[in-house]
């Protein structure tokens, strides 16, 4: 019996030998298509979660540029301290942020405080603290759309912060920024209950389907990284523990054990780490898929080969067995059939579910670009717009301008005829002069008109603001005369010229200072004081006079057209409008406000070189 036995295993060892072969080649076989096909269905979910994710941050990155567009935002951050101004933009941002789902609306000025917020009414309202250490406003106050993901310093809510600058003509006057919460896509991730997260650009988890893993580290970081985190406060104290992270070995490539936690709760087992970088915000999306179920596969798969080998050795020795042998063996290959079937099924399922998503992001893209393009049409509208009023505005300003030149005509021709009745020609002859001048004037004036109804205007010129001040005090030295108006000046002996024709600057004086005239000529007497300062690349001109000042209900609505704070038929409102018209064409930047002494004040600041 036990010679039998002998002869059987020695006949059975070339067939052994060659089933234990083609079990191993079949294992490492079976090992790799498990992990090609884990790796592919993984990395599809993975892209899946990463496009997901994009489009939930793309979708608001427009918002915070429509913002810094709104006139509103920048009469504020021209006005910070009117009250009525802070109230309604504060209730614009509050209607915005609920219409757009969003965290918060704020807009910051260039010191980094926030104006105001649509969160005002809470106890944990943006108004009134410095966001000058995160990066997205130093981003847009470097003339940069800004983007940010951290712990809110104020609500202590996590979020991502998109900026964008608020611009006055070429020059950074504020930042408008919108908050938004990612707590709904990881709500989603629970309860799909897959392992996701992602990670900053050092390896921070701020974004998980686990809460425990948030805030975690896959390696420990730098001292350095560390005191970046802690300027910007991202994290705002999060201790920043990394994960208890083992890899076995660099076989399974991408594969680690997750070492049981008792703080991390992780998960114990083998798991295949998938990453997806998002290269719009530098984060990596990380998905780990479980490896366990598919290793018991492939064990079962082997085993059923094996059961199927030794039937196989056997038949040679028991033939009555075929039958039932190779009725296993067609069960088994129905099983996998069907294994194979199911497995196309789930293929074609996430075939259709990615093809669902890529037409939603592909409507998303149209609808953005409809947006951009109905926008770019309205600044156009607005442009064309904006090119009519000043038309109109200068011809009105024209009509409302040209009078005091033919009033100062009038005084010199009848000066002219009493000095020739006195015998004095050439006195007259200086009169006559001057009208000839003034007579040029209104010429200038009626070509300036035509010159700018041309749709675009030539270079402005370069003219000496001290030379255009004299000429004009010296058209006005009659009103002073007759209204009994002292003038206090400190006019430096030079100044550089500013980029503005000297017709236009002239108006912007005899304006500002006819209207300061006008305001105290009902007092029969009043004074002047006039300045002109430059220093660090800007002339300054100052104008105060003495007269009642300016209605706090007036100072809002001043440089509007056809607003006009005198009595009726004395003015169109025009001058003011044209004033600024001529400061702001010309790079300067015009205010007004009441002198706390008494008295209104008008400030002009020009941008300008160095005197020569």
């Amino acid at each position: 019996m036990l010679a039998r036995a002998l002869r059987f295993l020695l006949k059975s060892l070339p067939s052994l030998f060659l089933l234990a072969l083609a079990l191993g080649g079949g294992w490492v076989l079976a090992s790799r298509m498990l992990l090609t096909e884990a790796e592919r269905e993984g990395r599809h979910r993975a892209e899946m979660h990463a496009a997901n994710l994009g489009a939930t941050l793309e979708q608001y990155r427009y918002l915070p540029y429509v913002l810094a567009l709104n006139q509103d935002i920048l009469n504020l951050l021209a006005d910070p301290r009117n009250p009525r101004r802070v109230e309604a933009l504060n209730h614009y941002l509050e209607q915005v942020n609920r219409q757009s789902r969003t965290s918060a609306l704020f807009i910051v000025n260039v010191d980094g405080i926030a104006l105001a917020s649509s969160n005002w009414m809470s106890p944990y309202s943006f108004v009134g603290n410095s966001y000058a250490f995160r990066p997205y406003f130093q981003q847009a106050l470097a003339g940069q759309s800004g983007s940010f993901y951290g712990i809110g310093s104020t609500s202590r809510e996590p979020g991502y912060f998109l900026s964008w600058p608020v611009l006055s003509g070429r020059r950074v006057v504020g930042v408008a920024v919108v908050k938004v919460s990612l707590a709904p896509l990881e709500e989603a991730w629970r309860k799909g209950a897959e392992p996701v997260l992602v990670s900053d650009k050092h390896g921070v988890a701020f974004l998980s389907a686990n809460p425990d893993w948030k805030f975690a580290t896959w390696q420990p970081l730098p001292p350095t990284v560390r005191r970046q985190i802690d300027a910007t406060r991202q994290y705002l104290g999060a201790k920043l523990h990394p994960f208890a992270l083992l890899q076995p070995h660099a076989g399974w490539r991408e594969q680690a054990w997750l070492a049981p936690d008792s703080e991390r709760k992780l998960l114990a087992g083998r798991y295949l780490q998938i990453r997806q970088t998002l290269p719009q915000t530098g984060w990596t999306l990380t998905l780990l898929v479980d490896m366990h179920g598919r290793n018991l596969t492939l064990l079962a798969i082997m085993s059923t080969l094996l059961a199927s080998g030794l039937g196989l050795l056997t038949l040679w020795h028991y033939w009555r067995l075929r039958l039932s042998r190779l009725r296993e063996q067609l069960a088994a290959q129905q099983a996998l059939q069907q294994a194979h079937d199911q497995l196309e099924r789930k293929v074609a399922e996430r075939t259709r579910d990615l093809a669902l998503s890529n037409t939603q992001l592909s409507a998303e893209i149209r609808e953005r670009i409809q947006t951009e393009n109905s926008l770019r049409i309205t600044r156009g509208q607005l442009a064309e717009a904006s090119k009519l009023a000043a038309l109109g505005q200068m011809a009105a300003g024209v009509a409302h301008e040209i009078n005091q030149p033919l009033a100062a005509l009038r005084a010199f021709a009848d000066n002219a005829v009493t000095l020739l009745q006195r015998g004095r020609p050439d006195a007259a002859s200086d009169n006559l002069g001057q009208i000839s001048q003034l007579v040029e004037r209104i010429a200038h004036i009626t070509r300036d008109l035509k010159t700018f109804a041309r749709r675009h205007r030539g270079p402005l010129g370069q003219t000496n603001p001290l030379a255009a001040l004299r000429d004009t005090l010296t058209l006005l030295q009659p009103a002073l005369r007759e209204t009994r108006v002292e003038l206090e000046l400190d006019l430096p002996p030079r100044c550089p010229d500013i980029a503005c024709d000297a017709i236009g600057l002239e108006q912007v004086f005899t304006n500002l200072l006819g209207n300061a005239i006008d305001a105290m000529r009902p007092q029969g007497q009043g004074r002047l004081e006039i300045s002109l300062l430059h220093k660090a690349g800007m002339l300054e001109f100052r104008l105060r006079d003495h007269g009642p000042g300016i209605a706090d209900a007036d100072l809002p609505h001043l440089f509007e057209p056809f607003y006009s704070t005198k009595p009726r038929g004395q003015g169109l409102g025009l001058g003011l409008a044209i004033v600024q018209e001529i400061v702001e064409q010309s790079g300067g930047r015009i205010e007004a406000c009441n002198h706390p002494d008494g008295g209104a004040r008008f400030i002009i600041n020009w941008p300008c070189e160095s005197a020569s």
